[in-house]
Parts: structure tokens; C-alpha cells; sequence
């Protein structure tokens, strides 16, 4: 049994981490405070950290007594297309640290953040390089092409959630670097480029992102039906929009302070935009583009979901937990941003509508995961785990070939 836990033991259990790490977020995200709100939050990212150790202790026994097995899981559709949610389970320990960490720690625990983040955003960006030019090696029809193919740009994706957090918590004491690390986050995770750093990340992640899910409304218009079990991953399109959206409200909030601080204007000279003015209006803009992506994020949250929904009781007669799959870990941690957001929008908007969604989504999303964990802990102890099954037939396939001296096809 372990040695079977061991063989197949794949990508996907860090879907775990990216749930839990997920649901710590947006538990700090709620606009009205509650006591013990910290504390909860707290206790699940000590789990996540728990279940990332787990899971890289797991996947360094396979790639040692399973070497070929390990090696052909970056080449098998199946388990390939999340080997990026390692990265990304990263990034959120490093957010849940800055969340939760910081301010009951010294100036060190910032600074040991920030180092992190810089290190976290280029190996982001060399894992995203590496992972697209894995899949561009793995053959497929256009009928499995699904959301799922867009977590290869996560971990930029993420950069912007990463930075716009340190860029918070930076500011209050180095206004300057929290400038630089708001300017790149912004670029890598997805939106336009008016604001540097962190702006660099959000135009990578967003707009690939964008290009990646437009591969797959080609498939959605011209292929019938998509398998039940995989329906549930679908939502994973959501944190396109989503994530994008939460970094673009928190940077435009901590422009209000941000550019003022630095002056980003003293090189024109006299006459020049006002520093304080301009965060303003950028604050302003920010808003208005985070209502845009939340309105796309809502659209496929709620196209999606009844999709899934509707596939789920297809065969109520089957116990539930004979009906789960790892891809309902989708409706977890690729609602994050979206979440995140609507919080963030019922603390600067007047409306109560969106406090409320975000309450109510906060309190769907720790359910999803009470559900997805018992899934997840039934079929660890049936043996059941999620990767192997593709990649061990590639293993059975090579192995017949070099014994019959031929390639395999």
C-alpha cells in the first residue's frame, strides 16, 4: 500500500494546498471583522503548510524509487497540466505569511518577504517558460483542451496577489521598494501597464491567460459534451479574471499612498501631473477595471458551476463520495481573487451587495473545502490517488517497446 501510495502520488494533490492556502486568503479578505477571524485563518494556513511538506516529501520518495514514473508525469496530459500548482502553492504559503505572519512578527519577517518574492517571481517566470514549452511536447485533440491548460500561467498570475500584498506591508515603512514591487506585480499578473512592477506580472498572466481559455471556447462551441469528472476543473477559468482583479484594486489602493510617497512625477519637471491626484485617479480606474474583470469572473462562475452542477446528478443513485474527483478542488482555489475581490469592493464601494456576496461565497468556499477534504482523505485511504494511471501506461508502453527493440508509438 505505501509503495502504491508512493507510485502515485501526483501534481494534483498540491490542489490541496492551493484550497487551503486559497480559503486563509479570503478569510482575511471580509470586509466586516469578527472575533477569532484571524486565528481561523491562522489554523489553516498552519495546514497548508502541513500538506505542502506532505506533499513534497511524497513526490521526492517517487522521484526516487520511481525515477521514469516521476519523468513521464511532466509528459502525461492527465497529470502534466498541473505540475504548475506546485509553484502556485507557493506563492500562497508566502501570502499567508505576510497575512498572518507579519504582524505578529518584527521588520526581519518583511524583509525575509521580499527577498522571497523577488526569488518566487523569477523562478515563476522560468517554471512558466519551462511548463509551456512541456506542453507544447504533449499531444492532444482538441476535444481535452480545457481550463486546466491555463494554470501554466498561475504562477505569474499570482505574482500580482503575492505583490500587492508586500507592496501593502512595505509601504507603511520602504514607500520606495514598495513602489518597485507594486510596478513588476502588476505587469507579470495581468492588467494594463500603468503601474510598473507589479504591473508587469498581471499583463503577462491576464492576457495569456485570455489567449489560453480562448483555446478552449473553440472547443466548447464544436465539441458536445465534456466527461462529468472533469467539469468541475472548469471553474479554474474563473482565477483568470479573478486574481487579476484582486491585485488591480489592492495596488490602486496602495497608489493613494504610494505615489505621493515617491513623487512619480518629479522628472517632468514644473507643471508636472500632482502625485496625489494622479494615485487618485488611478484609484478610481482601478475600481472601474476590477468591476469589469469581476463581471466576466461572475459570468463563468455561474456558466460553469450549473454545468457542473447539472453533470453531479446525472447518477444520484452512486454514493457521493463514489462521484468525487480531485477536480472539484476547482471550486476552491480558483475563486480566491474573485472572492477577495467583492471584499475588497464592499470596503471602498457604498453598496452592501458586494460584502454580502463575499461573505456568502467565503462561507460556500469553506464548505467546499470541508467536502473536498473528506474526498480527498477517502480515496488517499482506498489507494485511489488521482495520478498514475496515464503515466503508468506510458511506463507499460515504453517498456514493451525497448523489449521489442521498436519506439513506441
Amino acid at each position: 500500500m505505501r509503495s502504491l501510495h508512493v507510485r502515485t502520488w501526483s501534481w494534483q494533490m498540491f490542489n490541496v494546498n492551493l484550497g487551503t492556502g486559497g480559503f486563509a486568503i479570503v478569510l482575511a479578505s471580509i470586509p466586516h471583522k469578527f472575533r477569532g477571524q484571524h486565528a481561523i485563518g491562522t489554523v489553516f494556513f498552519i495546514i497548508d503548510i502541513v500538506v505542502f511538506i506532505v506533499n513534497v516529501v511524497m513526490l521526492s520518495l517517487r522521484a526516487i524509487h520511481f525515477p521514469h514514473l516521476f519523468a513521464l508525469s511532466f509528459k502525461s496530459h492527465s497529470e502534466g497540466v498541473w505540475t504548475p500548482v506546485s509553484a502556485v502553492a507557493l506563492s500562497t504559503l508566502l501570502t499567508n505569511t505576510m497575512l498572518y505572519g507579519i504582524p505578529y512578527c518584527g521588520p526581519w519577517l518583511l524583509i525575509v518577504c521580499e527577498v522571497w518574492y523577488w526569488v518566487y517571481m523569477f523562478l515563476a517566470l522560468c517554471l512558466t517558460l519551462a511548463y509551456k514549452r512541456n506542453f507544447r511536447t504533449i499531444s492532444r485533440k482538441l476535444s481535452e483542451i480545457s481550463p486546466p491548460d491555463a494554470l501554466e500561467v498561475y504562477p505569474l498570475m499570482f505574482c500580482g496577489v503575492v505583490g500587492a500584498t508586500l507592496a501593502t506591508k512595505l509601504a507603511e515603512r520602504y514607500a520606495r521598494r514598495a513602489f518597485t514591487v507594486a510596478i513588476f506585480s502588476y505587469v507579470v499578473s495581468g492588467t494594463p501597464r500603468p503601474f510598473g512592477n507589479v504591473l508587469i506580472a498581471s499583463g503577462l498572466g491576464f492576457f495569456n491567460g485570455l489567449l489560453i481559455l480562448s483555446v478552449y471556447v473553440a472547443h466548447d462551441l464544436m465539441i458536445k459534451n465534456t466527461s462529468s469528472s472533469v467539469l468541475p476543473s472548469h471553474l479554474i477559468s474563473v482565477g483568470v479574471p479573478g486574481f487579476t482583479a484582486y491585485t488591480t484594486i489592492n495596488l490602486g489602493h496602495a497608489a493613494l499612498t504610494l505615489w505621493r510617497e515617491n513623487d512619480i512625477f518629479a522628472g517632468a519637471g514644473e507643471g508636472g501631473p500632482d502625485p496625489q491626484l494622479a494615485g487618485q485617479i488611478f484609484f478610481c480606474i482601478s475600481i472601474w477595471f476590477c468591476l469589469l474583470l469581476v463581471g466576466m469572473g461572475a459570468w463563468l462562475l455561474m456558466g460553469f458551476s450549473w454545468n457542473a452542477f447539472w453533470s453531479w446528478t446525472t447518477n444520484p443513485r452512486r454514493p457521493i463520495f463514489r462521484r468525487w474527483h480531485y477536480t472539484w478542488w476547482g471550486w476552491t482555489f480558483p475563486l480566491t481573487g474573485f472572492v477577495g475581490s467583492l471584499g475588497r469592493l464592499g470596503s471602498y464601494l457604498p453598496s452592501r451587495a458586494f460584502s454580502i456576496l463575499n461573505i456568502i461565497l467565503v462561507c460556500f468556499m469553506g464548505l467546499m473545502w470541508l467536502f473536498n477534504i473528506v474526498g480527498t482523505i477517502v480515496i488517499i485511504w482506498k489507494g485511489e490517488l488521482p495520478g498514475g494511471e496515464e503515466t503508468i501506461e506510458m511506463t507499460r508502453r515504453q517498456s514493451d517497446s525497448d523489449d521489442e527493440g521498436g519506439i513506441p508509438s
